[in-house]
């Protein structure tokens, strides 16, 4: 029968691999790899600045979907905390205002998503010498 779409039989498939899925993910594994991914991709040394406003936008669309549920992972918060906030700091200097405008809602989203853990982030960010 031409034009029909014949639905498959085997309707176990989703189930199994969101069950999968789910085992892989006890530790946030999936979480920390996508979550680095998108860190280094806000590294301007390593990537053109095109390419850091896609990363920034993929992090904020990552924080805001997230939220306060990345706290249930310290493997992500650690990556939040060491190479997303080193990005960040060194994007917060730059000329393009852009990046700056997108560096400065991911600090907002990232302070808003996981405060608790960034408290001497903070401190160290804003100390004056």
């Amino acid at each position: 029968q031409s034009g029909t779409y014949a639905a498959s039989s085997d309707q176990s498939q989703p189930d199994d691999f969101s069950s999968s899925l789910n085992m892989q993910n006890r530790n946030g594994d999936v979480y920390v790899v996508m979550i680095r991914f998108l860190s280094n991709l806000c590294n301007a040394r390593s990537y053109s600045i095109d390419n850091c406003i896609i990363g920034l936008s993929l992090v904020n669309i990552a924080l805001e979907a997230a939220g306060s549920h990345l706290c249930m992972y310290p493997k992500v918060v650690k990556v939040l905390q060491s190479d997303l906030c080193k990005h960040l700091l060194q994007l917060s200097t730059s000329d393009d205002y852009t990046l700056l405008s997108l560096t400065l809602r991911v600090i907002f989203n990232l302070f808003n998503s996981i405060k608790d853990h960034l408290k001497v982030n903070a401190e160290r960010s804003i100390s004056i010498p």
